[in-house]
Formats: structure tokens, C-alpha cells, sequence
């Protein structure tokens, strides 16, 4: 668990941001940096996590067809195996006719949609579905595995910004 960091400012100057920030391939570094060191949002923080997301939660299911196999075979080893009716539905759908390139483009759009969810619920912060006497949750900004006190979010406002292609999930 990380410890506590003294004090909540961007723990970077303004030009070593812009510095990382264009390393990272940003667009528009310039305003990421300044809103970080402006504002005190965790930009850079935000950036880095949801950079991981499109490269392996969404974009992989589109580098490769290599799941395709792999979920249909797994699913005639052991046709009982979590998702294994998924490796079945594959398998028929590329013998009714469907692309490999289609398929993975379904795999992506959902792997889209699931990630969005999944990070609209972490900036909520709680499950509106309980009482109020309920945990809640929060992401929070590291760094030399020490808290900065910074909060990590609006993730779902930035997402499909993020798009490495910069065409936001368009073809």
C-alpha cells in the first residue's frame, strides 16, 4: 500500500511535463502540461493510465486475430470453461461467413465500451445502487510509490480523445 505524500502539487515543473508529455506522443502537450500545473489535475497520471487502456484493453483485440483461435479452440477442449459458448459463437460466425477483420472490430467497439464503463464507475466513486452507508472508491496519483493526495479523474471525459489513431473510435 502506498504511503502518504506531504502536500497535493503537481510533482512535476511545467516544462518537465511538457517534456514527458511530448515524449508520450500527446496531442496538444502544452495544454495537458499547463492544465496539470494551472489547475493541479493529475494529467499526466491520467494520460499514462488511460494510454494503458487503449493499448491493452481495446486496441489488442484489433492488433491480432490470434483470440479468435484461441477462444475456439479452448472452447472444443473444454467446452465448459468461462466464455467457452463464446469460442462456439466464433466458430459459427466464421463459418456463416463473417470476417476475421469484422470480428475484431466487434472485439474492439465492446472492449470500448466495457473499458468506459468500467472507468465511469471509478470516477462515480460509488455504487449509486447501495446506501449511502456503503464503501466508496477513488484513484489516486503515485509517485516513488507515495501518494501526492491528487485524485486520478474524469477518465470517461478523456477517453475516446485518446484514441492513439485520433480518429475517436471512428473508421
Amino acid at each position: 500500500m502506498p504511503k502518504q505524500r506531504g502536500g497535493s502539487q503537481p510533482p512535476y515543473p511545467y516544462e518537465e511535463l511538457l517534456n514527458r508529455f511530448r515524449r508520450l506522443g500527446t496531442r496538444d502537450p502544452e495544454s495537458w502540461a499547463k492544465s496539470e500545473t494551472d489547475e493541479n489535475i493529475a494529467q499526466l497520471a491520467r494520460f499514462c493510465f488511460l494510454r494503458s487502456l487503449w493499448r491493452n484493453a481495446i486496441d489488442g483485440w484489433a492488433a491480432s486475430d490470434a483470440w479468435i483461435d484461441q477462444s475456439i479452440a479452448m472452447s472444443e477442449q473444454k467446452p465448459n470453461i468461462p466464455f467457452g459458448d463464446a469460442g462456439q459463437a466464433l466458430k459459427r460466425l466464421l463459418d456463416a461467413g463473417a470476417g476475421r477483420a469484422d470480428l475484431k472490430r466487434v472485439a474492439r467497439m465492446i472492449a470500448y465500451n466495457a473499458v468506459f464503463e468500467l472507468i465511469n464507475r471509478v470516477d462515480e466513486g460509488y455504487d449509486p445502487e447501495l446506501k449511502d452507508d456503503y464503501p466508496g472508491w477513488r484513484l489516486m496519483e503515485t509517485r516513488d510509490d507515495e501518494l501526492t493526495g491528487r485524485d486520478v479523474g474524469g477518465l470517461h471525459e478523456s477517453l475516446l480523445e485518446m484514441d492513439p489513431s485520433g480518429r475517436e473510435g471512428r473508421p
